[in-house]
């Protein structure tokens, strides 16, 4: 806002020079749109036919096991990611007491000196290295770093040698005379330049390492990333969808800082009360085991699976080792509307509680496929996941009235 108001002066004032400077100072030659009600705040679009919006940038660590929320920062977009990711980590570690053994994040954070520090840290990092920009016909990857005697050699094998310091790299220089004589001078060399110069960051061996890692393309490396992608990317839905972070309830910096704070707290809350629920239940399962070996009946056992098309109802005598299923029916529907868009979110959801609200079971399966069918051109992954789920979500429907009560409640003692 005050450069905003300096240039505001200067054009009142006719100052033309000093506009031109500040105008000619920016890479883009264009000044910054600022947002009046929250300078704080980026400008910023998720596509090109939208309007700008003011933003700002959430970054998460999130347990793998538990998906437990234990970092939160958030900073404007003239912040790097790169700027922020080692120090959430450096503080998870303070927090918890525990090393860190293996990080994942998006291409976003594909930086040269994010591969360099964890690798300081001894941390595995599995983050999918971004594709190097050509900006030349003679691109950088065709140059070959030596690390151990740092100098950096073109495609014909002339050397650049290390000279001035930049932010996060040094310059490497060729000798004009090694690039007069070469054959590679007209595209190679930018138009007034008699010799060679690149930019290698600090850590561009970490950078390759990277990029070759990605080639290869482990199987371990790609479940990890799947993995990724539902637990921690999985959190920033969650807390957009179902909290409200999708919307700033203040304008500033710091008042978006403690609403991410209290959203992560709140998220943190379910996972403890899912976590004491579940410690609570294998308590009364096992007392109901041993009642039930006492009098030699059947025990059924719940066994604990990540979609309700897995849901596991068999007679047992030995001692239950499955997991609490804890409502199956919030396990479909959180998948149900990941397919479903932000936009029909809520009218997916209203049509798919009409199957929920039939007397019976057969008025039940009829209203599930007339939905299915309406639905099935528009969205097929969706009424595909209807069609698996379908024997899981109406089983229930199957007994008395009075049974649907207890299975859907959350009190330990009338499950």
């Amino acid at each position: 806002m005050a450069s905003r108001h300096v240039d505001a002066v200067a054009t009142a004032n006719d100052d033309t020079a000093v506009v031109e400077a500040r105008r000619d100072t920016k890479q883009t030659g264009r000044f910054k749109k600022v947002c009046a009600t929250d300078p704080d705040a980026c400008m910023a679009t998720s596509a090109h036919n939208r309007r700008l919006e003011p933003s700002y940038k959430q970054h998460a660590v999130v347990d793998d096991v538990r998906g437990v929320v234990l970092d939160i920062e958030v900073i404007t977009g003239e912040t790097n990611e790169g700027q922020v990711i080692l120090e959430c980590l450096d503080a998870t570690v303070v927090t918890t007491g525990t090393a860190i053994v293996t990080t994942t994040a998006d291409a976003g954070y594909a930086y040269a000196k994010v591969y360099g520090g964890l690798e300081r840290r001894g941390i595995d990092v599995v983050i999918p290295a971004k594709a190097e920009p050509i900006r030349s016909p003679v691109p950088l990857r065709r140059f070959r770093y030596d690390a151990r005697n740092d100098i950096d050699k073109c495609p014909r094998g002339r050397i650049l040698r290390p000279t001035r310091l930049v932010v996060h790299g040094r310059f490497f220089y060729s000798k004009a005379r090694d690039c007069k004589r070469c054959d590679l001078a007209a595209r190679c060399l930018s138009k007034g330049r008699v010799n060679k110069a690149v930019v290698i960051s600090e850590d561009y061996p970490a950078l390759l390492r990277a990029r070759r890692r990605r080639e290869r393309g482990s199987e371990d490396d790609k479940r990890l990333y799947r993995r990724h992608r539902w637990r921690s990317e999985g959190f920033h839905g969650e807390a957009k969808t179902w909290h409200g972070l999708a919307r700033a309830v203040r304008r500033g910096l710091q008042n978006m800082r403690i609403q991410a704070f209290l959203t992560a707290a709140a998220v943190n809350l379910k996972r403890l009360a899912a976590a004491l629920l579940l410690l609570f239940a294998r308590l009364l399962r096992r007392i109901d085991f041993s009642s039930a070996q006492q009098s030699n009946a059947p025990c059924f056992l719940v066994a604990g699976r990540d979609s309700p098309s897995d849901l596991d109802l068999t007679p047992s005598t030995a001692e239950p080792k499955g997991e609490f299923f804890n409502s199956p029916r919030v396990h479909f529907m959180r998948n149900v509307l990941a397919h479903a868009g932000r936009s029909g979110r809520r009218g997916v959801s209203a049509v798919i509680a009409t199957a929920f609200a039939q007397d019976d079971a057969d008025a039940a399966k009829v209203q599930w496929r007339k939905v299915a069918h309406q639905r099935r051109p528009k969205v097929p992954k969706l009424i595909a996941l209807m069609d698996t789920a379908e024997p899981d979500m109406l089983a229930y429907m199957c007994f008395s009235a009075a049974h649907p009560i207890k299975l859907h409640s959350t009190d330990p003692w009338s499950a």
